[in-house]
């Protein structure tokens, strides 16, 4: 606006001083001042000063106007260039994110296209490579945690994760090294092993917060299974050395109704993982081995696959809970020696409890154990000690009666002795010892017969 009003001005400026130098050179006071005169020595007007009319500005204030609003222009300009910029950007992110996502949803297309043409007269009845050579299954077991083993009822716990490999030519897709992961629901919709457990007694699959499990496929039609389950499966053990002894338990895993015409199995390069992070609390897993071997069935023959773990049984349980209270229970009937003989309430009470106290030891040793028939290592120990400490009450019984027996001797003994004096004893008094000398006197000179009731009647009154 300043421009446009000095640019007018400007040549109303020129008009006047044109007009006024056709007439008189009239000198004209207007409203714009020559600023860079240079030959004039007094400020005059552009009308008067010829030598630089063509330098004339306008005043300062229309000046700083011109200027503000140059700068106005200025910022409008920057905001007009970040707006574009902006713009532009937008639409170059909304270009490029368009594309990634249609190139998403043209992949996802692909995949869902490849699953359905693989899934499309595909037969889950028929194993792959039916009527031709068996098929070969590789398998590897990853230990989670060891549950609980029982002695009561021959099995154990364990938590464990099964990875079955195969190849299924019929669910090659692709000659790259794509791999599929789908979800556990897809092994309903393809051929898989039928595989299980001979030990077994309980599985259960987990399913929290879904079922575990997966199917992962490759391009070529290499299929991995994997599941997570928990499973209680038999172990017949020997208990001759027990708490003293080991154990050897077994995984032993078979196709149900495969023969080995049609499914072969085998270890995997690597066929257990997780056994050394593996914790018991009365075990100790000192090795493990596996093996395969084929099984004769009425059905056919099977091929087994088994995993051996070795167990050493911790004795530090028993030391406290058994060997140390039974070794002080006997340590305690022997105090009764020490206790004077004529203390009978004493020492009976301390017998009695003691062979009380090792019956219930015993009774809590066996109620962890089957009831097997044969004779344990720690049945000989308790017997031991149930032994000591029932001596320890017989000894007391002989004690007492061999005690008691003899004071009864001895009484009667004296009761006998006063009788004897009662007998040789008359109202008058007694025989004196000159009256004794002369009865036996006459007694060697009497008749055997009466010599003898003589004796006996002098041995009686002595």
């Amino acid at each position: 606006m300043c421009q446009e009003q000095t640019t007018r001005r400007m040549s109303d400026n020129n008009n006047n001083s044109n007009s006024e130098d056709d007439d008189d050179g009239e000198n004209f006071s207007g409203a714009y001042h020559c600023c860079c005169c240079c030959c004039c020595s007094n400020r005059v007007s552009c009308h008067s000063c010829r030598c630089c009319r063509c330098c004339c500005y306008p005043t300062s204030d229309c000046y700083r106007e011109l200027l503000i609003d140059l700068e106005n222009n200025r910022q409008r300009l920057q905001l007009i260039t970040d707006v574009c910029f902006c713009v532009d950007s937008l639409a170059w992110s909304s270009s490029y994110f368009h594309s990634g996502s249609t190139e998403v949803s043209d992949r996802l297309a692909n995949v869902t296209q490849t699953i359905s043409r693989i899934l499309d007269g595909y037969d889950i009845r028929l194993r792959p490579n039916f009527g031709g050579e068996p098929l070969f299954v590789e398998m590897d077991l990853t230990i989670a945690s060891f549950d609980a083993i029982s002695e009561v009822n021959m099995d154990y716990t364990i938590t464990m994760y099964l990875n079955q490999y195969w190849t299924d030519e019929r669910l090659s897709f692709s000659h790259e090294k794509d791999v599929l992961t789908l979800s556990g629901d897809f092994a309903e919709k393809i051929w898989v092993p039928d595989t299980f457990f001979a030990n077994d007694k309980h599985s259960f699959l987990h399913d929290v917060t879904e079922r575990n499990k997966l199917v992962r496929l490759a391009g070529d039609g290499s299929v991995t299974y994997g599941m997570r389950f928990t499973t209680t499966l038999a172990c017949m053990m020997d208990l001759h050395y027990y708490p003293l002894d080991s154990q050897n338990c077994t995984v032993e895993i078979e196709s149900y109704g495969y023969t080995v015409l049609d499914v072969v199995m085998a270890w995997k390069e690597t066929p257990v993982r997780g056994v050394n992070e593996a914790e018991l609390p009365q075990f100790t897993i000192i090795g493990y081995e596996t093996n395969d071997r084929k099984e004769k069935l009425a059905t056919g023959i099977y091929q087994r696959l088994s995993l051996s773990f070795k167990l050493q049984r911790n004795i530090g349980y028993f030391v406290f809970q058994t060997y140390l209270p039974s070794i002080l229970i006997v340590m305690l009937s022997w105090v009764s020696f020490w206790i004077n003989h004529e203390a009978t309430s004493a020492r009976v009470a301390l017998g009695i409890t003691t062979v009380l106290t090792m019956t219930t030891i015993s009774t809590g040793v066996r109620s962890s154990l089957p009831r097997i028939s044969y004779v344990k290592a720690i049945d000989i120990y308790l017997v031991m000690c149930f032994v000591f400490v029932f001596a320890a009450l017989l000894e007391y019984a002989a004690v007492n009666y061999t005690y008691w027996g003899a004071r009864a001797k001895k009484k009667s003994k004296k009761k006998e002795t006063e009788e004897k004096k009662t007998i040789c004893s008359s109202k008058t008094g007694t025989y004196s010892i000159r009256y004794i000398l002369v009865y036996l006197h006459d007694a060697r000179l009497a008749a055997p017969t009466t010599r003898d009731t003589l004796y006996t009647s002098t041995r009686l009154c002595m």
